[in-house]
């Protein structure tokens, strides 16, 4: 009985054994945008009514493929176009192009990378604030045949679903809200209207702007805290969308200017020369003699006849929200000089014109200028020359003086030897 048992065991063992063998398979499915850029987790983006293309394509090993089945399934705002099967793996379709179910038939034994179907779809194109779906193949299978029973299909294998996510963009590039930290909104904020206009006191120096998209996907640009100068200030608010698509709202903030407008210099005056100092004429002109030359800043009568000498104590006073921003001698900044109050030499007066100019600034900022022309030329053409009398013009007491004392010793001269000789001849008509 044993050895019964043990010469069947033995011929089982020599027999052939018959091993069923099994598919090995795998599909994979890849998107294009209408750019022919491959849509990916890292760029997936598309914009509304854009056509996507989709290759779906498999391999299969170790077997021959006989028939391929999946659904096409599209997430919410696409819209499938068509489905195309390789024409030259399938032999039909089983389905009417359109429809979501696949169900192809090879035309002949398949093994390797081989084309499955091109599957169309087009992106909802009023969509406007952007959504995220998917085109998913689910319930993926081969069926096919190894050769162990000859051409008949003795396997199937179920492939890993494939599904392809994609994000269509939003074209909203509006906002929903716009607010100002200071002053009213002129007209009310409207998504629609582009333009508008805000008032804002004379001491507001900053304005805060807040801003809400419509959608948070969009960047806002522009918005925030902004400095105020006085006047008109454009600020410009740039919203762009998910699809880079801009939208500028504009909005001019005037600040209200109630600074002063006072620039005048309030008195100006000379030790050794007369001035007919009007703090509304902004220039004179000054005839000096040969001998001066120098000018400076002097707090008492100067003890040298050589210098023009600018009273300290006197001179250069302005409005109360003014101040003095420049003054130039010849086109030498000499402020920092004037403002040390000290007796102090600020520059030399040569032959012809120096020019004296003093700026005041007021607290607008708006300014007006002083001019003081200073000539110098020899002793004749200083003693014999024209002293204007209108006002604005600087006049030498001592020059001046001078030639009217000349011109009426000459004439008092000459009386006395008309009167001489008048005299003389009526005596001789006597005798």
């Amino acid at each position: 009985m044993k050895k019964k048992i043990l010469l069947f065991l033995v011929i089982i063992l020599l027999l052939p054994i018959k091993v069923q063998a099994s598919i090995y398979g795998s599909s994979e499915l890849k998107c294009y945008n209408e750019q022919n850029f491959e849509i990916t987790n890292e760029n997936k983006k598309v914009s509304p009514g854009e056509k996507i293309t989709c290759n779906l394509t498999g391999r299969i090993e170790e077997a021959n493929l006989a028939s391929y089945h999946g659904k096409i399934e599209l997430g919410d705002n696409l819209t499938l176009i068509e489905i195309t099967p390789s024409t030259e793996t399938w032999s039909i379709a089983e389905n009417e192009p359109g429809t979501t179910i696949m169900d192809y038939v090879s035309k002949a034994n398949i093994t390797g990378n081989y084309d499955i179907a091109r599957i169309e779809v087009k992106a909802n194109e009023n969509l406007t604030n952007g959504a995220d779906t998917s085109i998913s193949i689910a319930e993926p299978k081969y069926s096919g045949f190894t050769g162990q029973n000859g051409n008949e299909i003795d396997n199937q294998v179920s492939l890993t679903p494939q599904v392809k996510r994609i994000r269509i963009v939003s074209t909203n590039n509006f906002l929903s809200g716009l607010t100002l930290s200071q002053g009213t909104l002129t007209p009310e904020f409207n998504k629609n209207i582009l333009n508008y206009t805000a008032t804002v006191e004379s001491d507001v120096n900053t304005i805060t702007i807040n801003t809400t998209p419509e959608v948070n996907v969009s960047t806002v640009t522009g918005a925030g805290e902004k400095s105020l100068n006085y006047g008109t200030n454009e600020v410009t608010i740039t919203v762009k969308s998910e699809s880079n698509v801009t939208k500028e709202y504009k909005v001019l903030i005037t600040r209200k200017d109630n600074r002063s407008t006072a620039s005048d210099l309030l008195d100006f005056a000379l030790y050794n020369y007369d001035i007919n100092f009007d703090k509304a004429v902004t220039n004179y002109t000054l005839k000096v003699d040969n001998n001066i030359i120098k000018l400076a800043l002097c707090n008492a009568r100067p003890t040298t006849k050589d210098t023009l000498c600018i009273n300290n104590n006197t001179s250069f006073s302005v409005d109360d929200k003014a101040e003095i921003s420049e003054i130039k001698f010849n086109n030498i900044d000499i402020l920092e000089k004037i403002e040390t109050g000290n007796n102090i030499e600020l520059g030399d007066i040569k032959e012809g014109e120096n020019i004296l100019t003093i700026v005041i600034k007021s607290e607008n900022e708006s300014s007006k200028t002083y001019r003081f022309t200073i000539t110098k030329g020899n002793s004749t053409k200083t003693k014999n020359a024209t002293i204007t009398e209108d006002k604005g013009t600087i006049k030498n007491p001592k020059t001046g003086s001078a030639f009217i004392f000349a011109i009426l010793s000459i004439m008092i001269i000459s009386i006395g030897f008309i009167f001489y000789y008048y005299k003389k001849n009526q005596k001789s008509n006597v005798e």
